[in-house]
Order: C-alpha cells, then structure tokens, then sequence
C-alpha cells in the first residue's frame, strides 16, 4: 500500500510543481537601489590612496574626481549601449527634421504610432544615387527615417503633409551626470550594479594617467576587460579595445 502511496505522489509531483513554476511574476525591484555617487568616489580614493594627509586635505576634490567618474559613467554606457530608453514627438508638416534627444547615442526602432507601422531606416547616400531631389517628396505619412553620422536631427522620409503623426522612438542613451552624492549609478538599472568596479578602476586610471603614474597601465589594462565583460553581456562586439581618445571628456 505504502509503494501504491509513494508512486502516485511521484506520478503526480510533476504536474503540482508545474502549476506552481509554469506563470510568469512581476518582479519586485530591489529597494536595496545601486551604488551612489558617494560610494564610488569613496572607492576611488582607496584606489588612488587618496586618502587625507596630516593636515586633513585630499589630491583631489569631492568636485574633481566627480567629474572623472561622471566622464567613466558616460564613455562606458556610449561604448557598451547599455541603457536603453524611448521617447516620443509629433510630426509636423511640411517639417523633415526633428532634434533628438541630447542624451541619444544611437537610433534602435521607430514606429509610427497612427498606424504601428515601423519606420524603415534608409542610408542618406545610397538615396542620393538613385534619386537627388528625394529629401523633397512629401506623403500623407512617413514610412522610413534617415540621420547623417553625428548630426543630431533625425529626418522623415517621405516629408509629412500632415501635423498629426505620432513617433515613437528607441534609442540607446548616455548614463545621466551624477551631482548629488545620493545619485545611483548607471541610471540605477539594477544589472548594472554588478559592473560598478568598471567605473571605479576607469577613474582611477584616468587620474594615474594624468599624474604620469606607472599604475596606469595595469588599471587601464583592467579597465578594459571590464568593458569586454559589459560588451559580451549585451552581446555586442566582446573584443572592444578603447583608446586613449576615450577620455576626451564631452558633456552631451
């Protein structure tokens, strides 16, 4: 009788773990939140032994080595695309461009909302061979978009007639500047916590890059693979190596 008993509750136990595993659940984000401005330049001291000297002053600055991360912040999230956000505008007509978003690094997906047809990305140049005066044809509604490498206006193709045309876009951005101490790293995307090192060690080799300090290298050597493990996490070309230009800082 027993055996009987043992067999039906394994011939059953799938089936209950089934219907208890098999749904899909909102997940609670964590209250715990990321690392703040505070906590990373804390570690950058520690990284640099920066800590103070007997008269109770640093090298640098709580302001100074804010920037240098806040520099780290936006060349990592430009490098790896790792934030991600959307945004929305109205077409106007007779209007081809519009200004993106001052955060936006690269165009992923645009839809038309009136219709939820997605725009086609055409190449400027490539329509500039089959047809010179392109950019002037008009439409009742735009069906592809365009934008020049580093120009910072997005064009409709064919030029709306009409003012009632809703966009919807997606775009990879850069982090956000961190001011406030309290302020959470990478936008406070809670993945992202787990590669807080790579902004710390960013930092302190641009700061041992600019003391002319030898411990550059071995940091900028980690650094660097770092960026590999973001790269490869968000599947996009893992064998990256940046370059000195990276640290031209640029406010965007």
């Amino acid at each position: 009788m027993k055996k009987i008993i043992l067999f039906l509750t394994f011939l059953f136990l799938p089936s209950v773990l089934f219907a208890y595993t098999s749904a899909f659940y909102e997940v609670t984000r964590s209250t715990v939140g990321n690392s703040t401005l505070s906590d990373i330049r804390t570690s950058v001291r520690i990284e640099i032994e920066d800590s103070s000297n007997t008269y109770g002053t640093n090298r640098y600055t709580d302001a100074q080595i804010n920037s240098f991360i806040n520099t780290v912040q936006q060349e990592i999230s430009i490098i790896t695309k790792c934030l991600h956000t959307e945004a929305t505008g109205q077409l106007t007509a007779g209007t081809t461009y519009y200004y993106l978003p001052q955060n936006c690094v690269g165009i992923e997906r645009v839809l038309f909302e009136d219709n939820d047809d997605i725009l086609e990305e055409k190449n400027p140049y490539d329509m500039d061979k089959t047809n010179a005066d392109w950019y002037s044809a008009d439409s009742s509604s735009s069906t592809a978009y365009y934008r020049f490498p580093g120009y910072e206006k997005i064009g409709f193709y064919p030029c709306p007639e009409y003012s009632d045309g809703v966009i919807r876009i997606w775009y990879v951005k850069a982090a956000d500047l961190m001011n406030d101490d309290a302020d959470e790293i990478f936008d406070s995307i809670p993945i992202l916590e787990y590669f807080k090192r790579t902004i710390v060690v960013g930092a302190s080799s641009l700061i041992f890059m600019i003391e002319n300090d030898a411990r550059y290298q071995t940091k900028y050597q980690e650094y660097t693979a770092y960026i590999n493990l973001i790269l490869k996490h968000y599947d996009y070309t893992p064998n990256y190596n940046p370059t000195i230009s990276i640290y031209k800082k640029e406010v965007l």
